[in-house]
């Protein structure tokens, strides 16, 4: 099995109409991965790639029936209202691309993740991917096959770039990923190499983590 994001996972962009929320969007997509809307304040009715757009991201969640991961692909200093809507709406798993994220906007979103039993993948995280299964984030580009491959080898980095070197690595050994996590470059993190490592624990597919 994988760890985090699966084929099923519903996935929710938050700036979907931006540059890079869209171009995430498409990657996401082409690779099998289930995005099922996004949100832009002010934009609502509008449709990405054939995906409807919305204000809110109570409206979405309430729309769509509710998602399982909301991507945050706002600028920095836009994250800490963006991440607190989610969070507000009760979305289980909540995925940061910005960096340089102000560390007292993200020590807030943290705070209120926490308490409201919400994970937080980054600041700065370029994502997370199950080969074959679906990717949330950037992680890859937008052809990830040519990086990773289906296998048992765990991937934990803070940087994206090490991500994928060392999926160019493994894949180039013969061997393949189970999933590989960005959990982000920034002074803070939601998820740590502890926490993704006690996931990995409990995974059967996965018998090796770098």
């Amino acid at each position: 099995m994988s760890i985090i994001v699966n084929k099923q996972t519903k996935i929710l962009i938050q700036g979907i109409t931006g540059k890079q929320g869209r171009q995430a969007c498409f990657e996401i997509v082409s690779y099998g991965g289930n995005v099922v809307g996004g949100v832009t304040p002010g934009k609502g009715g509008q449709e990405v790639d054939g995906l409807p757009v919305f204000d809110s991201v109570s409206e979405a969640v309430e729309k769509l029936g509710g998602v399982d991961f909301s991507m945050v692909y706002v600028p920095p200093l836009l994250v800490y209202g963006a991440a607190m809507e989610a969070v507000n709406a009760k979305v289980p798993n909540l995925h940061i691309f910005a960096e340089n994220v102000p560390i007292i906007d993200v020590c807030r979103i943290l705070f209120k993740a926490r308490e409201s039993g919400v994970t937080v993948l980054g600041p700065n995280s370029v994502g997370v991917i199950s080969p074959e299964e679906g990717k949330v984030g950037s992680i890859g580009g937008p052809n990830p096959e040519n990086v990773f491959k289906k296998g048992n080898v765990g991937v934990i980095s803070k940087s994206g770039g090490m991500c994928s070197e060392l999926g160019n690595l493994i894949t180039g050994s013969g061997l393949g990923e189970s999933t590989v996590v960005g959990v982000g470059g920034d002074l803070l993190a939601g998820t740590t190499f502890s926490d993704v490592l006690l996931k990995f624990q409990h995974d059967d597919e996965t018998k090796v983590v770098v």
